[in-house]
């Protein structure tokens, strides 16, 4: 037994000295604070990638409220604080939840989603989101890349958070009249918004373990076992 202990702290301690956190990290929230205009939203998970030029993945969920529910929406990302009125700084994502594309344009720091209008469009993702209709909830993922973006600003910070994220995000019951080359109107076509804001708020490092010493560890695992069956039949055939 104190063998197979020691060979338990043997791979235990391969795996805390693997780099634990990714280069990635996570903002989620069950119920967030909000409207329901558009629906109640009811939760929402986003995660930022900062290998590779940096990636934005997320999923949240919103329940129909009053025969409404938001099929687009637009997102502001900041490393903590409230982005409006910090016109250049940021980007901001329209998405089209039943259509599945998605643009990102340069935020101009106005309280609307005007920023199609008189910014310079970055980046067009083709099928980046993805919804799925249960009932009355409506669940939409999403995932886009910003290798390929060049920064238009100085103090550009794009759609990046660390372990400070502030959140401006609505969803409303639109239209997009827009292709690759942009958007050329977005329009509601019913009242009321959904939205959740919020600044300053925690996010967490997402842990990983590393591949490389992950089958270290399961070999040391193995060998605890190894040396535990090999000690039970000798003990039988002694």
């Amino acid at each position: 037994m104190r063998e197979f202990i020691s060979y338990v702290l043997l791979a235990a301690s391969a795996l805390m000295s693997l780099d634990a956190f990714a280069n990635a990290y996570n903002y989620s929230q069950s119920y967030p604070r909000g409207s329901s205009g558009a629906g109640d939203l009811t939760s929402i998970s986003l995660t930022y990638d900062h290998d590779s030029g940096g990636s934005l993945s997320g999923s949240f969920s919103v329940v129909e409220q009053n025969n409404n529910i938001a099929n687009t929406g637009w997102m502001v990302l900041t490393e903590g604080p409230n982005p409006k009125g910090r016109e250049g700084d940021y980007g901001i994502l329209y998405m089209d939840f039943l259509a599945g594309d998605s643009w990102l344009y340069q935020y101009n720091g106005q309280n609307n989603p005007s920023s199609y209008v008189d910014s310079p469009l970055l980046a067009y993702y083709e099928s980046s989101v993805n919804t799925v209709d249960h009932g009355a909830t409506r669940t939409v993922e999403f995932g886009v890349g910003f290798q390929d973006v060049q920064a238009p600003s100085t103090s550009w910070s794009g759609m990046s958070f660390t372990d400070t994220i502030g959140v401006w995000f609505h969803g409303l019951n639109g239209i997009f009249n827009a292709d690759q080359d942009g958007i050329n109107s977005y329009r509601s076509t019913a009242p009321g918004q959904f939205w959740h804001d919020t600044s300053n708020s925690t996010a967490h490092q997402v842990p990983e373990i590393d591949g490389a010493g992950l089958p270290l560890s399961l070999a040391f695992l193995l060998s605890a076992f190894v040396v535990i069956r090999q000690k039970v039949l000798f003990r039988r055939s002694a």
